[in-house]
């Protein structure tokens, strides 16, 4: 990874991200007559596999250069940059991470809440056993636990106290519900004050409480606070394969455009994320 680091020497106007966790790097902002040799150099020195995949994300302005490289489209988010669409091509040094085991279940799913969720969502009312609240710094560890039970692995060490602290104090909100005073739902959303967009993201429910459709709780509160940020631009990659989370991004009004092949290390394996988008 050292030798990643050296060869994307970044300026101040770029935005690259070594992601070890996820074996792959994301070309977020880069100078276009820098970007052809980059790749390739990353592919010549990545002898030990470090790296299995790139993605490079492209505004209308760079499209046309980024089209003629040897990448793969796999979709776009609405609004990225600021309100500006970003198209989202890729690069696999790996053969067997460009494959998608579940193609054709995950598509079927797709198609299913795309067809059933068209109306507005109704009007959600939560039990008075519950509370749904902002999350703070003195949450962080049981929040770290919720983490835990729900993830046998994740892309981010969610399951680390001191790292939601971290991301706490940067700009990623959570909300949460309790019952007891304890927690049992959980999702935040990870805004980009550079490019003015929010992640939906870190979405888990204890075992023992799912089916009680907290997440679209969470999700709506997450958006009103969203609103009050003036962050207009949101989008969410949910498990290609997770029936419970398509549905519910689904639900909340979420456009589906596109499916981002073995991307994150979630439970155990890579698998495909799917590409939600919204504008508020």
């Amino acid at each position: 990874m050292e030798i990643l680091n050296k060869i994307i020497n970044l300026s101040p106007e770029e935005d690259i991200v070594v992601d070890k966790t996820n074996k792959r790097v994301i070309f977020y902002q880069y100078d276009e007559d820098c970007l052809k040799d980059q790749l390739e150099e990353i592919e010549g020195t990545n002898d030990s596999h470090e790296i299995e995949k790139v993605s490079v994300y492209s505004d209308d302005s760079n499209l046309e250069i980024v089209e003629q490289l040897d990448l793969v489209y796999e979709g776009k988010i609405d609004g990225f940059y600021n309100g500006e669409d970003a198209y989202i091509y890729s690069q696999f040094f790996n053969p067997e991470r460009n494959f998608s085991p579940y193609k054709e279940q995950q598509q079927q799913l797709i198609e299913a809440v795309q067809k059933k969720y068209q109306k507005p969502l109704k009007e959600l009312v939560l039990p008075d056993e519950y509370e749904i609240r902002k999350a703070d710094v003195s949450d962080v560890i049981e929040m770290a636990n919720v983490f835990g039970k729900v993830f046998e692995t994740y892309p981010t060490p969610m399951d680390q106290p001191k790292y939601i602290k971290k991301v706490m104090k940067e700009e990623t909100i959570f909300s949460l519900i309790t019952h007891d005073d304890k927690i049992v739902s959980i999702a935040s959303a990870d805004i980009n004050p550079k490019y003015k967009n929010a992640e939906i993201t870190d979405c888990a429910t204890l075992p023992e409480f799912r089916g009680n459709g907290f997440l679209s709780h969470i999700i709506a509160h997450l958006e009103d606070r969203l609103k009050e940020k003036k962050v207009p631009n949101l989008f969410s990659l949910t498990r290609a394969i997770s029936t419970g989370m398509n549905h519910v991004i689904a639900k909340h009004g979420y456009s589906y455009r596109g499916t981002l092949v073995q991307n994150c290390d979630i439970s155990g394996s890579f698998e495909d994320m799917n590409i939600w988008v919204k504008q508020l």
